[in-house]
C-alpha cells in the first residue's frame, strides 16, 4: 500500500511523465485486476509473495527490449527509509547526507544489491568486481569494510553489507516491499 495514492494511480502518473516499464508486484490475485493493469499501465505482473530472482528476470528482460534507456539509471533507488542508492550517479544518501563511491565500491554495491539477501561467495564478488586481476580475499575485505562505514545507518544502527561467515557478504534488505525507485513528479 502506498501512502495518498494507489499503485494503479502511480504507474498511471509515471507513464504521464516517463516511458518507464512499470512491473506490477501485488499479492492481488483477482484476475480482473490483473488483467486491468495490464492493460492499461503495466509491462508485466508478479505475484507475491515471489522469488527475487524471478523479479530480476522479469526486470532484465524488459531492459533487453529497449533500444537505450539510460536514463533510467540515473532514478535512485530507496533501499528503506535511510538509505538511498544512485549507482549512475555513484552516490548514496545515508540518513540525509550524500557520500560519494568509487568505482570500485559503486561496482560492489552495485553486485550485492543485484541479489539481495543473498550470501555471495567471495570468489564470485572477486570475479564480478575485478574480472581481469588477481585481487586478494584481504583486498575484498577491505573494499567491504570501507563500503560499509559508507552505508550503515547510524540513526536506525542498521548494517546493509552482512558477513556470512565461511561464505562471502549479502545485502541485507529487511523489507523488499519497502524498496522503491524514486520518481520525482
Amino acid at each position: 500500500n502506498l501512502p495518498g495514492m494507489s499503485g494503479a494511480e502511480l504507474s498511471r502518473r509515471i507513464r504521464e511523465s516517463i516511458d518507464l516499464p512499470i512491473i506490477v508486484v501485488s499479492a492481488e490475485k483477482d484476475e480482473d485486476f490483473i488483467v486491468t493493469a495490464l492493460r492499461e499501465y503495466a509491462d508485466d505482473y508478479v505475484a507475491k509473495p515471489f522469488d527475487p530472482r524471478d523479479l530480476l528476470a522479469r526486470v532484465d528482460r524488459l531492459m533487453r527490449r529497449l533500444p537505450s534507456f539510460d536514463y533510467v539509471e540515473d532514478i535512485p533507488l530507496n533501499v528503506d527509509d535511510a538509505l538511498q542508492v544512485n549507482l549512475h550517479r555513484q552516490k548514496v544518501k545515508i540518513d540525509g547526507r550524500e557520500i560519494s563511491l568509487t568505482p570500485i565500491e559503486n561496482k560492489l554495491l552495485s553486485t550485492l544489491m543485484a541479489n539481495p539477501n543473498q550470501a555471495l561467495p567471495m570468489n564470485t564478488l572477486l570475479k564480478t568486481v575485478w574480472p581481469n586481476e588477481e585481487v586478494t580475499e584481504d583486498a575484498l575485505r577491505v573494499q567491504i569494510h570501507r563500503l560499509r562505514n559508507k552505508i550503515n545507518s547510524k540513526r536506525n544502527k542498521r548494517t546493509y553489507i552482512q558477513t556470512e561467515r565461511g561464505i562471502g557478504y549479502r545485502f541485507a534488505v529487511p523489507n523488499m516491499d519497502q524498496m522503491a525507485f524514486s520518481v520525482q513528479f
